[in-house]
């Protein structure tokens, strides 16, 4: 069993995000190590997209973001010109297993993503 393996099975049986010391802390009792660091170790393997950190250090699984969350996106005037919808960088990890849908909504065009 690897490093990450070991805390998806971890944060699956938990169910809601925990901090990142008490997770790589049940990772080492899964699976002990002999390396001088194992702590960096996890961390290098928690940076994969199975993983989302969260602002207070908190850490998850991006499936639970996706599951069930519905995104309103309201098009900037560009976008709107350009005829595409532009996602933030930082933000494109969340929606690249996502389908949109265009809807007209109170007069103005909005775009509704659905995991």
């Amino acid at each position: 069993m690897t490093y990450r393996e070991a805390a998806v099975s971890i944060l699956k049986s938990i169910g809601h995000p925990i901090p990142f010391k008490e997770l790589a802390q049940k990772v080492l009792e899964i699976k002990p190590s002999k390396s001088k660091s194992p702590v960096d170790r996890i961390q290098d393997a928690l940076r994969t997209s199975d993983f989302v950190r969260f602002p207070d250090g908190k850490v998850g699984l991006e499936i639970w973001l996706l599951n069930g969350s519905i995104f309103r996106i309201i098009p900037t005037e560009e976008e709107l010109e350009l005829g595409e919808l532009i996602i933030s960088h930082d933000l494109v990890c969340l929606f690249s297993n996502l389908t949109a849908r265009k809807k007209e909504a109170g007069g103005g065009l909005y775009f509704f993503v659905e995991g």
